[in-house]
């Protein structure tokens, strides 16, 4: 009887399906090489994980102990934006030295469901409730699916072989146009020369602010005095107000990482800013933001980046409840909204324009 997964392949999904493979990390250690699982876990476990919570740990050898479990005729889910793909496992497992520099080295190979010799991008709009909340899961890498209703929908997909309304071909082109546009995006904010925002991180911050605004939030770039200093620090505030009442607001507090390539900065800024503000609340009962008295479960803390995030960065964010966006996944995010952000678009020298499909 077939298992169903989510295996997440963190950047350039589309090359990797071509490829007929799903890829993970861990690239330091050749999974091929081992045949028992337990002995793999240690082995990531002492090249990886040395200074980890042993919360981290246990989360990751999950994840670990689920991939190599993947057997010949299990059915795989692979998410990409607005989608997923669907394949069977083959049961052979590759390394792959070429990726190494991503670190997406250990790959499982899929047979994908495919409409003329092309793998099918299925939509996730459309689809239920719970399959949908499942893709979406980020912070994990390998998932397991055993609700009955996700795994009677994928059958039916599967029976079907092809999703190829009007709205799934759409969502197709977007996904293409959005893997373009992530790569300029990533070039302009890796180079301030390529565009005309404000140098030294400030322009970076007026661009999440502005995204946080576009999503319904008030949202201002703090002063030093408010943000806290080099050790501890946040840049954005974002607050959205409930009419209900205060106990249903939430805050973001945001630190904004302008970089290109993989760095660890930001991740102790953020964590020690978010330690001040739960020692603030442990003292008085609650957390003033703007003037509000908030709990700590109204707040989040956020760290932005242009570039990627190290292992380190990741391990560190899983450990203290920090949300992480990296550079691909805020071109996302912009890609749906950048014509709605005339000013920030204009400073990118982005117009998202195209004829309808």
């Amino acid at each position: 009887m077939a298992n169903y997964y989510i295996v997440r392949t963190r950047i350039n999904v589309e090359a990797y399906v071509n490829k007929g493979v799903s890829a993970v990390g861990w690239s330091d250690v050749v999974f091929t090489e081992y045949e028992n699982v337990e002995e793999l876990c240690d082995a990531v476990r002492n090249k990886c994980y040395n200074n980890e919570s042993s919360t981290v740990i246990g989360r990751k050898m999950g994840e670990i102990r689920r991939f190599r479990n993947i057997k010949k005729g299990d059915i795989i889910l692979v998410p990409c934006y607005k989608g997923f793909y669907i394949g069977e496992a083959t049961g052979r497992f590759i390394y792959d030295v070429e990726s190494i520099e991503n670190d997406l080295s250990n790959q499982v190979e899929l047979d994908y469901v495919k409409r003329e010799n092309s793998p099918v991008m299925f939509s996730r709009d459309g689809k239920l409730t719970a399959l949908s909340s499942k893709l979406g899961v980020r912070g994990f890498t390998v998932l397991c699916i055993k609700e009955d209703e996700i795994i009677n929908e994928i059958n039916i997909l599967l029976e079907s072989g092809v999703d190829s309304s009007y709205q799934d071909r759409a969502i197709r082109f977007e996904s293409e146009k959005a893997n373009e546009f992530r790569e300029m995006l990533i070039s302009a904010l890796s180079n301030y020369e390529k565009s005309s925002l404000k140098a030294g991180g400030r322009g970076f911050e007026e661009l999440i602010a502005a995204m946080m605004k576009k999503d319904g939030y008030e949202s201002r770039i703090l002063s030093k005095r408010i943000g806290g200093n080099s050790e501890s620090d946040a840049d954005v505030l974002a607050i959205k107000k409930s009419t209900l009442g205060d106990e249903f607001t939430m805050a973001y507090y945001i630190q904004a990482k302008h970089y290109s390539g993989s760095s660890n900065n930001g991740i102790k800024q953020i964590i020690a800013f978010k330690k001040e503000q739960e020692k603030m609340e442990s003292e008085q009962g609650y957390i003033s933001v703007d003037g509000i008295s908030l709990g700590s479960e109204q707040i989040k803390y956020v760290l932005i980046s242009s570039g990627e995030f190290t292992e380190y960065v990741k391990n560190q964010a899983n450990e203290n409840n920090i949300i992480l966006i990296d550079g691909y996944r805020l071109a996302e995010i912009l890609f749906d909204i950048i014509d709605e952000l005339p000013e920030i678009r204009y400073q990118l020298g982005f117009v998202k324009k195209y004829d309808h499909i």
